[in-house]
């Protein structure tokens, strides 16, 4: 088995952090939640175009709710239509930046920047995400701060600069043990075991994928990720 087909990527697509949300019309975000939580728990296709038809809604409702067209390039991105996302996404930036509100054009970068790593296109992805970095940073927003730490080591890993992916995960662990983001500490101690395993140092990989399983079973219960993990040891 090529261990690498089972790295976790802890950029699991939309960001998980929350952001300030800017709406006059309370019926558009009405539409928006309904979408949310029916993205969080999509099983198919189905679903994906039950969500697209709420967030169409809640757009015309408000164009300027801009967490409603960013979940929609999401939708697009989940069923590899990546040029409708950017069909939304490209002019979305530009009403962003005339805007001038940090929290969405921070989570539209985060659009951008997962395209491009999924590209292969490492130094864009390099450019977006330290920008997105900036404004996390500007925001006082810790939680932004660990979604572009686990930006910068995924894409650090897939360059083979794996000494800086290990350091980006740890980083990002550290906020996230901090607001007990115990999925994302899981899979990030998953993440630095494999890249100890493929670098020859067992030792290392064992200790990292023990803390991965032991964090599985106490606090999550994921049985698959405990199942990859222990592909490891």
């Amino acid at each position: 088995m090529n261990l690498s087909d089972g790295l976790l990527k802890a950029l699991d697509t939309k960001p998980k952090f929350e952001k300030k949300i800017e709406t006059t019309n309370a019926e558009a975000y009405e539409f928006y939640l309904k979408a949310k939580h029916k993205y969080e728990k999509r099983k198919n296709m189905d679903d994906t175009v039950i969500i697209q038809g709420l967030l169409q809604k809640a757009i015309e409702l408000d164009d300027n709710l801009i967490i409603a067209k960013t979940l929609f390039c999401w939708t697009y991105l989940f069923t590899g239509e990546t040029d409708k996302a950017l069909d939304i996404l490209v002019p979305t930036l530009k009403q962003v930046e005339s805007l001038g509100n940090k929290h969405n054009i921070s989570e539209v970068l985060a659009v951008f920047q997962y395209i491009y790593y999924t590209k292969g296109k490492y130094e864009k992805a390099l450019e977006i995400i330290t920008r997105m970095l900036k404004i996390e940073q500007e925001l006082k927003n810790e939680s932004g701060f660990a979604y572009c730490y686990n930006a910068f080591a995924g894409i650090y890993y897939d360059r083979g600069d794996y000494d800086e992916s290990i350091a980006y995960y740890k980083r990002a662990n550290k906020i996230s043990i901090k607001f007990e983001k115990f999925a994302s500490v899981a899979s990030n101690y998953h993440n630095i075991a494999l890249i100890h395993y493929q670098l020859g140092n067992f030792h290392q990989a064992l200790k990292y994928a023990k803390r991965s399983i032991k964090l599985n079973e106490k606090k999550l219960g994921h049985k698959h990720s405990i199942a990859t993990t222990q592909q490891i040891i």
